[in-house]
């Protein structure tokens, strides 16, 4: 049977739709081809017909996720505007929701680090926007996605539960002194800027 080109691209978009979801929570190594077709419904030899490989999949899933401008999870309620986002986006690292920024972070597959960069820097973009100081740099924001991303990854892996604790406790206080410390009367410097050396 013959389905039409509109019929081909709303099986496409099903598709990302579950790889998006999958990759997002699980990452690229632990998430089959299998697994997406069976999430939206689709037997495994159908895959072929629209992509080349899971790694063209995940970038067009990952790439798409963060054209959406949607990385970030809702703010909690009761926190600070700072406190609320950097907490979300902590807990999202490290209980799933954005489990892949960690999971993919060491990947050698080309396509998997292209798209990890542009969601990275969607992420980080994000940041800044929803910070409440309208003058942190993209250069303390790009530290503070690293160390979120950082800490998780590192919480994650352990087995010592109070070395978990503090490692998140730490990141929340040190990503919060961060953000206040941006619109002080000096900028910040790191170790990677021309100001630093």
């Amino acid at each position: 049977m013959r389905y039409s080109s509109g019929h081909k691209a709303k099986t496409r978009q099903r598709i990302v739709a579950s790889a998006c979801r999958l990759f997002t929570s699980k990452g690229y190594a632990p998430t089959s081809i299998a697994e997406i077709m069976a999430d939206c419904g689709l037997t495994t030899g159908g895959f072929y017909a629209h992509f080349a490989n899971k790694g063209e999949l995940y970038k067009e899933a990952i790439e798409h996720a963060a054209s959406r401008g949607d990385l970030l999870p809702a703010a909690t309620p009761g926190a600070t505007r700072d406190e609320s986002w950097i907490d979300s986006t902590l807990r999202e690292c490290l209980d799933a929701g954005l489990a892949f920024f960690v999971s993919d972070a060491a990947s050698r597959e080309s396509q998997v680090r292209s798209a990890y960069t542009r969601a990275f820097r969607s992420l980080s973009r994000e940041m800044l926007e929803r910070s409440a100081r309208a003058s942190c740099s993209e250069d303390s924001i790009l530290s503070l996605t690293a160390m979120i991303v950082g800490v998780a990854a590192i919480a994650q892996t352990t087995d010592d539960a109070d070395l978990k604790a503090r490692l998140v406790s730490a990141c929340k206080e040190n990503a919060t002194a961060l953000l206040q410390g941006c619109g002080g009367p000096e900028p910040l410097s790191f170790f990677w800027s021309a100001a630093a050396s």
